[in-house]
């Protein structure tokens, strides 16, 4: 399950990703279903930390009942 928010006056996403299974599962996102395509950064909120960048899809393993919270930026063309 995904929730999301986009950033007011900005082309960010705040994104929460939930496990809602009775079992450590793989919980993936598909970036074209939030309107974003491209390059895009994904930021750990509760760590602080910039993941990586990923172009179509990104998939991360929660624990049962789990929940991880990321920014979603989409970089620019240099």
């Amino acid at each position: 399950m995904a929730w999301y928010s986009r950033v007011p006056n900005s082309g960010d996403i705040y994104l929460a990703l939930f496990n809602i299974k009775d079992n450590d599962q793989d919980v993936s996102i598909d970036f074209s279903s939030l309107g974003l395509k491209g390059n895009i950064q994904v930021r750990d909120l509760r760590k602080k930390q910039n993941i990586g960048i990923y172009n179509t899809y990104y998939t991360k393993a929660i624990n049962k009942h789990g929940a991880v919270c990321y920014g979603l930026h989409r970089q620019t063309e240099l």
